[in-house]
């Protein structure tokens, strides 16, 4: 995990100018939103920008989630580079990569796979980015990433399909992984699945069927982590009046790896990972997997209790 302080971004990210057409988000899914065009504002920035929301992309950084935005307000950390020689690395934004990292990677990342260039295409308005091969060393196999980004103009959110291709010489076991990196402050929540969580951080429960963590308390903590099985497939984050959350289908406990489980909440210096991976399973030669993946951001709700927060949470994931 990576090590370096950010500092929060605001405003309006690089996707450009103009209004949408659609106008205001509307958090509720009334009329449908339109997309603002172009989507490729240059050839470091894939934009999908629908009413206040604006979604960034730069496939010449590991096709990495640049900004994700409501009203002028990113929700992903800067991304700077960090680390030093053989261990420097990009952080911020959201990236992808393949669990286990140990002993399959290590660190820091697969360049190909974490911030090499993608090569850019558009399917409509999908911003559709391919990846080179990477080589996972204690696994012996090429391994690349194609990351396809979509709005969901009527839900308001975004999709996020993940495929991963094994192009080695013998069957792979992966389970895909997104990292999304925030600044350091607010909540973070998800529903409990089985009790077999493990590292050193301590998160507070509701009912045991809730976990919460709250970014600000025992800030002096940093390469601290907790890996857990969800119950629900949903991550929640809350932050000053901004609510993100993201859904995948729910992976059965028997279908994690031992130790790099579904839900993962990781410390870092002036920033938090959300990380959550799929099925820990058995990818054949020359063939691939998917993984499909939707954020969400809405304002809060007004009353930011556990009730409150969970009932906003639920209402975008059913």
């Amino acid at each position: 995990m990576g090590s370096g302080g950010l500092e929060a971004t605001g405003g309006q990210g690089s996707g450009g100018e103009g209004d949408a057409s659609g106008g205001q988000a509307s958090g509720g899914g009334g009329n449908e939103l339109s997309l603002v065009e172009p989507i490729m504002r240059s050839a470091s920035s894939y934009v999908l920008e629908f009413g206040s929301y604006l979604f960034e992309v730069d496939p010449t950084q590991g096709a990495r989630i640049m900004e994700f935005s409501l009203g002028g307000t990113n929700l992903l950390s800067p991304v700077v580079t960090a680390g030093e020689g053989t261990n420097e690395f990009l952080n911020g934004g959201s990236t992808f990569w393949v669990a286990p990292q140990d002993p399959d990677w290590g660190w820091p990342p697969p360049e190909a796979m974490d911030s090499g260039a993608y090569t850019p295409s558009l399917d409509g308005t999908s911003i559709v980015t391919t990846g080179a091969a990477s080589t996972i060393p204690e696994a012996g196999n090429a391994i690349s990433v194609n990351k396809t980004f979509s709005a969901d103009l009527s839900g308001e959110a975004i999709d996020i399909v993940y495929e991963v291709k094994n192009g080695g010489p013998a069957a792979a076991q992966h389970a895909p992984w997104e990292i999304t990196r925030l600044d350091r402050d607010g909540i973070t929540y998800w529903p409990k699945g089985d009790d077999t969580c493990g590292g050193d951080i301590t998160p507070t429960e509701t009912d045991g069927v809730y976990f919460w963590h709250d970014a600000t308390q025992g800030s002096a903590l940093t390469n601290n982590k907790i890996s857990c099985d969800g119950g629900g497939g949903w991550m929640a984050h809350v932050s000053g009046d901004l609510l993100f959350v993201k859904k995948w289908a729910d992976v059965p406990a028997a279908n994690q790896h031992s130790v790099d489980k579904e839900i993962q909440l990781y410390l870092g210096d002036g920033y938090i990972e959300m990380e959550m991976r799929g099925p820990y399973a058995s990818i054949a030669t020359n063939a691939s997997t998917t993984w499909n993946v939707t954020w969400f951001v809405r304002p809060a709700p007004e009353t930011q209790d556990e009730a409150s927060l969970i009932a906003a949470a639920e209402a975008l994931v059913q």
